[in-house]
């Protein structure tokens, strides 16, 4: 998806792209990382307000449902920079890539509007999967299938380039008027539902957040609920790990093992287990040990997977995967100290320990 701003006098402007090109027509872009958040500002000499924007999606420890839900959360502050009344327009363009894409236009309970962008195919990844884009905005218009002529208005230097599948793209606007200096903040959000994970044509899994949602309409449903407190508790640990007095190559390493442990590499199914879905991170022991302190009852679970999994296949697995199995099983032990757990896995632990 990508958005853009225009006021009452005609102004165009470019906010963000879905991808590489980092171009924009504001004189002053200026990029700030707070992990798990990525804020920018934009502000042009030409152009009557400023506008900061944040990305983000939720990082609560010890919330590990929250932490999991599929959605990315967009907040504009716009300021009024000028000594007049203006007029603004936030355009957000979203793009539905399913095959014989199908867009419907909704209200939420509390009256956010979205869009629901499915398929019509026959084929189960299509029917299955849905996206949902939304807007809380209180004033508001749409187009659920965006023409070429209209994406072309809004495309920029070829920018977007990639939105050219008519009828694919749909369009929420947000409107709202600011008196000289006045702030106002508006929120989108992007919510995507595809529940059912194949790996090299395994049996079939379900994602881990399928048993708290039906659709991606219900995720946003929830999102702009919850917004609030989402975004308090996310920005406390942010501010928690970012003011921390680590020293600078140790702090980016810790986000880089926390960011890893949020992208595709990994997959939580719906029993709960935990999994790398890339071999470049299975034997990497850092990855896991962030997630023994963030989310300590899904760290207990991949370590006693895997030593079911090592116990039942000793002469196969190398020795250095069986190290990490002890070595997981210990910290978890450290850190909850739990005996009973303990009893549980301590035939399987001592298979491992002797092979």
């Amino acid at each position: 998806c990508f958005f853009a701003i225009e006021d009452d006098h005609g102004s165009f402007h470019i906010l963000c792209t879905n991808n590489n090109s980092t171009s924009t027509s504001f004189d002053k872009s200026d990029l700030c990382i707070a992990f798990p958040f990525a804020k920018k500002t934009y502000q042009n000499k030409d152009f009557s307000a400023r506008i900061n924007q944040t990305v983000f999606n939720p990082l609560i420890p010890f919330g590990e449902t929250d932490s999991g839900i599929p959605c990315s959360f967009f907040e504009f502050e716009i300021q009024n920079t000028t000594d007049k009344q203006v007029r603004y327009t936030l355009y957000g363009v979203c793009n539905n890539f399913l095959p014989n894409a199908k867009n419907t236009v909704g209200c939420t309970d509390s009256g956010a509007l979205y869009i629901s962008m499915s398929s019509n195919e026959e084929d189960n990844f299509s029917k299955i999967g849905n996206l949902c884009f939304a807007t809380d905005a209180k004033s508001f218009s749409y187009t659920e299938h965006l023409s070429k002529k209209e994406l072309l208005h809004l495309e920029n230097d070829k920018a977007y380039s990639s939105l050219t599948n008519e009828a694919s793209a749909c369009l929420i606007s947000s409107h709202i008027s600011l008196l000289p200096g006045e702030k106002h903040v508006i929120r989108y959000a992007l919510s995507w539902y595809f529940p059912e994970y194949y790996c090299n044509n395994l049996p079939l899994y379900k994602n881990y957040y399928a048993q708290y949602f039906e659709n991606s309409t219900e995720c946003i449903q929830y999102c702009f609920a919850q917004w609030k407190r989402l975004l308090s508790e996310t920005l406390c640990f942010s501010n928690t790990l970012m003011e921390s007095n680590l020293p600078e190559n140790s702090l980016k390493s810790v986000i880089l093992s926390i960011s890893a442990i949020k992208s595709p590499a990994f997959s939580r199914f719906e029993n709960g287990e935990f999994i790398a879905t890339s071999d470049r991170f299975c034997d990497v022991f850092c990855y896991f040990t962030s997630l023994a302190y963030l989310f300590p009852s899904i760290y207990k679970s991949l370590s006693n997977n895997e030593l079911k999994y090592i116990s039942k296949n000793r002469d196969k697995v190398p020795f250095l995967q069986k190290l990490r199995a002890i070595l997981m099983a210990y910290q978890s032990f450290l850190l909850e100290g739990d005996f009973e757990q303990l009893l549980e896995i301590w035939s399987d632990l001592t298979r491992t320990i002797e092979s």
